[in-house]
């Protein structure tokens, strides 16, 4: 239950810093920590207890979490290809998305209405729908079940793909880390939906004694924890972007470059004015820009007198990126 609490306030903070977004021009992001921090709460025993009481129907709140988590996660996708897929291409993939989405919601409503339908004794009261008990063997709840854990892995396995594909590209370092999270949570919720279809087949097969319960349990910590990490990528960027005023960028880059500095200046200790300001104090200091300037700078001149020939291209591409946070032109932040 503790890590469905935490995601829930993770993707609540997601939703505050995303308002602004969604005031100027519209923001999935905002849609998909709205979607998840409720389906998130809804996942928490006595949150669903309690809404299942409120409404009459046991398994209510299993149905609506689920719809949020189809909602959530076709936002999720349409987030991500909307940031990474070229605009020649993009109107199609989010079509298809979008589709995608609508048939896995439908198809889980309309089994669940079967359910409803054909549940033994007052349907107003529900017993056999989406409980986590014998019952659960009932064809119509293993559907539902299947439904959902398809369109969840499949939605997922689309997010890890193109995180995979660009993340390796992206010039800013706080999209390539909210990107990586995000690509993270999508292999952990392909992981707990792969777990609970396993869990339900075992149940409708009549064999819950072979790890039902154990695997009921791992698919809950894996979807929870899978939520609180993808609220961290998304968060992310736009927690660093709040952050600005303290310099926080600069500073993670300076941890980048300090072991490239210690080599390089190792070998042309004369480009270093000053032997005590050095990036690894840059990164505690109180103008870490300053500190970042300085090195890149020692880092040129170091690569000058080599002839070209002292960094790798990881290396070369950690300079540039400080070059172009420092000199480059302000341009419009994704998402």
């Amino acid at each position: 239950m503790t890590v469905h609490v935490a995601a829930a306030a993770a993707l609540g903070l997601l939703a505050l810093l995303r308002l602004p977004t969604l005031v100027r021009r519209g923001d999935c992001v905002f849609f998909v920590a709205v979607f998840a921090a409720v389906a998130s709460a809804l996942d928490v025993a006595p949150i669903a207890t309690a809404v299942d009481a409120a409404v009459g129907v046991r398994g209510m709140a299993a149905l609506l979490g689920g719809l949020l988590m189809i909602a959530a996660f076709g936002a999720i996708r349409l987030s991500v290809l909307r940031a990474v897929v070229p605009e020649t291409d993009v109107q199609d993939e989010v079509q298809r998305a979008i589709l995608l989405a609508c048939v896995a919601a439908a198809m889980y409503l309309g089994s669940f209405l079967c359910m409803w339908l054909v549940a033994p004794g007052n349907p107003g009261v529900g017993e056999a729908l989406l409980t986590r008990v014998a019952k659960e063997s009932d064809v119509g709840a293993f559907v539902c079940g299947t439904v959902l854990n398809g369109f969840l892995a499949l939605a997922s396995l689309s997010v890890l793909r193109a995180c995979l594909r660009h993340v390796p590209d992206m010039a800013s370092t706080a999209f390539r880390m909210g990107f990586a999270c995000v690509g993270a949570g999508s292999v952990l919720r392909i992981g707990s939906q792969a777990v609970q279809e396993t869990r339900g087949v075992l149940i409708m097969l009549g064999r819950p004694e072979l790890g039902a319960v154990p695997l009921d349990s791992l698919s809950l910590v894996l979807g929870g924890t899978s939520m609180l990490v993808m609220a961290l990528g998304l968060t992310l960027p736009a927690l660093l972007r709040h952050l600005g005023p303290l310099g926080l960028r600069h500073r993670l880059q300076l941890l980048r470059l300090v072991r490239v500095w210690r080599r390089t200046t190792a070998a042309y200790p004369e480009v270093v004015v000053h032997r005590s300001l050095t990036p690894a104090h840059g990164v505690f200091s109180g103008e870490p820009r300053a500190y970042l300037h300085r090195a890149v700078v020692e880092l040129i001149d170091c690569e000058v007198l080599s002839g070209g020939r002292l960094f790798t291209d990881r290396e070369r591409g950690a300079l540039w990126q400080a070059e172009s946070m420092l000199y480059a032109s302000p341009v419009r932040a994704a998402g």
